[in-house]
């Protein structure tokens, strides 16, 4: 069996391709227990790793340690070019790969000009025409990464779980406060990538853990993929086995 694994800096996701099975699941940051509880026969792993070396190390340690046949391991990389994706970065390589395997996923299928948003830790914006060419991107924190960042670099503010409040009402305390204050500053963001790229006639793809969040303020011309990345290193392993 193949397994994808896309390990970002908060979630792995992983997709198990097999003969005839097809399973998907998510775990905690470098946790492959439930996977590895339902696939015993791996011979094949393409991983996309963006949360570093350790994570790294801890995600194939679990893999290497079990007693049976040595897993092929395949290191994703970004390679420019590919699936006719031309990036407008001058180094490919500084290119997160998860952005990569997303905008390559939705250009081979949608071949129109996209804005593909990657909502989880961070906030990630890329346009890519309908002819493969990259125009650029945006990088910003996500909806937990501000809440976070108001805690650790405050005295006095406390650290709450990630709400997303879409009316974003005026608080009568300090928690209601953050709650919409981080909410109206997200969607601030998200309302002007969102009339750009309705500007410019672009279907908009949505993937990552808060996708569902922006769908549910948006209407029309958008599409929510929460794996994208897997798609991608779905047709990666495709191209590169041909």
């Amino acid at each position: 069996m193949i397994v994808l694994l896309d390990q970002g800096n908060s979630r792995v996701k992983w997709r198990l391709i097999g003969p005839d099975t097809v399973l998907e699941g998510s775990a905690e940051r470098g946790d492959l227990s439930s996977l590895l509880e339902q696939a015993k026969d791996i011979t094949e792993l393409w991983l996309a790793n963006v949360a570093g070396p350790s994570a790294e190390q801890l995600l194939l340690s679990q893999l290497s340690g079990r007693e049976l046949a040595p897993v092929k391991v395949n290191k994703v990389s970004v390679q420019d070019g590919l699936g006719g994706l031309r990036l407008a970065y001058p180094e490919s390589s500084s290119l997160g790969v998860d952005r990569w395997l997303q905008m390559l996923a939705a250009h081979r299928e949608y071949r129109v000009d996209l804005a593909v948003i990657s909502a989880g830790t961070t906030m990630t914006v890329d346009f890519v025409n309908a002819d493969g060419r990259h125009q650029g991107g945006l990088i910003a924190p996500g909806l937990a990464s501000l809440f976070k960042s108001l805690s650790s670099d405050t005295a006095m503010l406390p650290a709450l779980e990630p709400v997303f409040r879409s009316d974003w009402p005026l608080g009568q305390d300090t928690r209601a406060c953050i709650e919409s204050g981080v909410s109206a500053m997200w969607r601030g963001f998200l309302d002007q990538i969102l009339a750009k790229a309705r500007a410019e006639s672009r279907l908009v793809v949505v993937c990552g853990g808060d996708a569902i969040r922006i769908a549910s303020f948006t209407s029309g011309g958008l599409v929510v993929r929460p794996n994208l990345a897997l798609d991608g290193l779905q047709i990666l392993c495709n191209l590169e086995s041909a």
